[in-house]
């Protein structure tokens, strides 16, 4: 579960103090929501459509209006508005750690980690009060490591995270969640590599990208991660055949349900066969209201069927 600090001086805080029981709420609920954003743009909320904002942070829109005013003002000075719409919490970053290193599961897992060196490691363990000193200096520089580790892992997902919000569009929690899954099974490396045969083949969206690395893994490259130079050539030679009736099903019901949310977005398939099965059962009974279950059992026999 994610969390963010709150400090103990904000119930003397000046600012705190001047809002009302209401406001507070919503400015806790605009700091949890600035805190659940991917980790490259944590502490900024992208632009939403202001009913949605409202209904979010459990307001109205004309009191989230007023909120909001007041969080902007130079008085308080607690937001700052984009040009692009977005709300950027001012001092959201000097108040949260920034480095995976630093957070205490990262924290927790380096001590699990040297507490297993140092059982599994003869010399340290038969033998601690002959060479102390040796196994500190060994303990601390291999710690060093696993924290360099730590940022290196981190400083890809932001890379990964920046390219998808660039490439493919807004990462909503759920996908922010997928990303940060697939980083640590597959690497940053696998996963660019996956968003960059997306856009190429223009399926520009999380169930291609996903059924890509999963080709990968079983056709392409076993359970190894490649490196960065392999990386670019797997990009470029493998082909990525229709996915599976569940996947295929999964990349329909999310661009579906994108659509009822914006109904300007045009609905784009990763391959024909989807496209072909979404003509046989029609958009119109796909976007109909009946029940999930009997949409899919009507998309997958259509997309079994050959369709």
């Amino acid at each position: 579960m994610k969390w963010f600090r709150l400090y103990s001086e904000i119930k003397d805080d000046p600012k705190m103090l001047a809002l009302t029981d209401h406001q507070f709420r919503i400015w806790i609920n605009l700091l949890a929501m600035a805190s659940d954003m991917p980790p490259d743009s944590r502490g900024t909320i992208p632009r939403f459509p202001f009913r949605g904002l409202a209904t979010s942070l459990h307001t109205t829109e004309d009191q989230l209006k007023e909120a909001l005013d007041l969080f902007a003002s130079e008085e308080f000075n607690l937001i700052q508005r984009q040009d692009d719409g977005s709300i950027f919490v001012t001092k959201f970053l000097d108040r949260q750690y920034e480095k995976a290193s630093d957070t205490p599961d990262a924290t927790r897992e380096r001590k699990r980690k040297q507490r297993s060196r140092e059982q599994n490691n003869p010399v340290t363990s038969s033998h601690a009060d002959v060479t102390p000193s040796h196994a500190l200096y060994t303990d601390t520089d291999t710690d060093t490591e696993n924290i360099k580790d730590d940022d290196d892992n981190s400083a890809g997902a932001r890379e990964v995270f920046s390219l998808y919000q660039n490439e493919v569009g807004i990462v909503s929690s759920t996908v922010a969640q997928f990303i940060a899954d697939a980083v640590d099974t597959y690497s940053p490396e696998w996963v660019k590599a996956a968003i960059c045969e997306a856009v190429k083949h223009n399926a520009r969206n999380w169930s291609y990208i996903d059924a890509c690395l999963k080709n990968w893994k079983v056709h392409g490259f076993g359970v190894r991660k490649p490196d960065k130079q392999s990386t670019k050539q797997s990009a470029d030679s493998v082909n990525i055949g229709p996915p599976n009736a569940d996947q295929a099903w999964l990349e329909v019901s999310s661009q579906i349900e994108e659509s009822k949310r914006d109904p300007t977005k045009r609905l784009k398939w990763s391959h024909n066969k989807i496209d072909n099965a979404v003509k046989l059962v029609s958009l119109r009974v796909l976007l109909g209201q009946f029940s999930i279950e009997d949409k899919k059992d009507q998309f997958i026999k259509a997309y079994q069927g050959g369709g």
